[in-house]
């Protein structure tokens, strides 16, 4: 529910920045795809390395995320 509520917001917050609907289009499409695109790869990471250090990685890279995303413009 909340992915839900964040993908709506974000195709409201584009429009209010005027962006065009064919770019709203493209980075909800993008987000999709990457969804389920990198499945594929974690699922066969979790089978190799094992569901914590994979959670943890997952867990670093959002937080390295997280510091990035205020950084740019």
């Amino acid at each position: 529910m909340v992915m839900v509520m964040v993908m709506i917001l974000t195709a409201l917050h584009m429009r209010g920045h005027e962006h065009p609907l064919s770019s709203v289009s493209v980075v909800i499409s993008a987000h999709t795809f990457g969804m389920y695109a990198t499945s594929l790869i974690s699922g066969r990471l979790v089978d190799r390395r094992g569901r914590k250090p994979v959670i943890l990685l997952g867990g670093t890279l959002l937080f390295l995320a997280c510091i990035a995303a205020p950084l740019t413009p």
